[in-house]
């Protein structure tokens, strides 16, 4: 049966007393740490600029143009894409909708950035960026050695050579830029030739003295003929040329000064 509360003493008053100066003292306590964790995560600027979806043959990845600056900082680590200046502009497809910014490989989290409403284009066919799997296990070294990070210098040499993209990922401790299919210059009058490479280096290495390798993959197209992965001894000849070109890009680092 309920009843009418009885009149409290003075130790009841006090005990109640305190149990609400605990509720308050932990609920201050919560308070501050979120802010703190919320400044930590917050630091520098980033403002995304532009953001579609792009349908490949192994799903859905986001073509991101952005640009960032974290004063105060030589360099930072970008998740995905490894270790670069502290400001810049970048522009490359990403397999995550959420672009997250740290100090350095493992370390603290200095602001996560996420895809939101990206542009969406109906119809159409898949972009031409090959799968990992796509590319034999072959494959050609090299190695920087310099004052930049290698991820600059690779998305430099990149931007160069395949001007119609690559995409930056992270995956089994490795980095990867995997990029979308150049057209090469004619191998002849009736033949056709364009080509893929997939860039990998060490996550946890230096980031300015790094091996990284290179694999690749190519096709070829005659008169009158789809695209076929067997390759003529011209067209090899053309794709081991281009493929020696990027990797003494890569090596050299001139056009990421």
């Amino acid at each position: 049966m309920w009843q009418c509360p009885r009149p409290k003493g003075n130790e009841a008053r006090l005990r109640d007393l305190v149990r609400w100066l605990m509720i308050v003292l932990v609920a201050v306590a919560i308070a501050i740490l979120g802010a703190v964790g919320s400044a930590a995560a917050t630091e520098g600027d980033v403002k995304l600029s532009s953001a579609v979806e792009v349908l490949t043959d192994d799903g859905i990845v986001y073509r991101v143009v952005y640009g960032y600056s974290f004063p105060n900082r030589d360099t930072v680590y970008i998740d995905g894409v490894g270790t670069v200046p502290a400001q810049g502009r970048l522009a490359y497809l990403s397999s995550s909708d959420v672009i997250q910014f740290l100090d350095s490989f493992g370390g603290q989290t200095l602001r996560t950035v996420e895809i939101e409403e990206p542009i969406q284009f109906m119809g159409g066919d898949a972009a031409d960026l090959p799968r990992e799997s796509d590319f034999p296990e072959g494959y050609r070294q090299g190695r920087w050695s310099g004052d930049l990070p290698f991820a600059q210098v690779a998305l430099t040499v990149l931007d160069r050579f395949f001007t119609n993209g690559y995409r930056a990922y992270r995956r089994a401790e490795q980095q990867h830029f995997l990029t979308m299919f150049a057209t090469l210059p004619s191998v002849s009058e009736r033949v056709r030739a364009k080509v893929a490479v997939l860039v990998s280096s060490p996550v946890d290495a230096n980031p300015c003295n790094v091996t990284f390798t290179v694999q690749f993959s190519a096709r070829e197209r005659r008169s009158h003929s789809e695209w076929r992965n067997q390759l003529g001894d011209k067209t090899q000849a053309t794709v081991q040329a281009f493929v020696g070109d990027v990797i003494k890009a890569l090596e050299s680092g001139v056009q990421a000064q």
